[in-house]
């Protein structure tokens, strides 16, 4: 019988939400209000942790959290609908994933940033345009 209090297998390795409170942190420690919440776009169900927002109500900023399962050509029809919402999108991907981050997101998206765990820390690039 499966242990009910074990996480869903294919969201056992998603650090997403790890990535998210840390972008949360770094505005915190700048004096800059963030929170964080379930991203749930709906074509990742299936393939993908749901991704997490960060949302920084103060810059009109939305940092949309992926993991290395997202479908990045899925998800940027969905992010260009927060762009069109008004929202300053930026996307947060795998650091193995942000080449490929760079050709998806290409109209909404303001800004990429690669991300990536290194002994239990989460450490991000600096932001580049798409």
């Amino acid at each position: 019988m499966p242990d009910a209090t074990a996480p869903e297998p294919q969201f056992a390795t998603c650090k997403c939400e790890a990535a998210a409170q840390r972008a949360v942190l770094g505005y915190e420690v700048a004096g800059i209000a963030a929170s964080i919440g379930p991203l749930d776009l709906p074509k990742q169900r299936e393939t993908s942790c749901r991704g997490w927002a960060v949302t920084v109500p103060s810059l009109g900023r939305v940092e949309c959290v992926l993991d290395s399962r997202a479908d990045l050509n899925a998800v940027g029809p969905e992010l260009d609908q927060l762009s069109n919402a008004g929202w300053s999108v930026w996307a947060l991907v795998p650091l193995d994933r942000l080449s490929r981050a760079h050709e998806a997101f290409q109209s909404g998206v303001e800004f990429v940033q690669g991300w990536w765990e290194n002994n239990g820390a989460i450490a991000f690039t600096a932001p580049e345009i798409p």
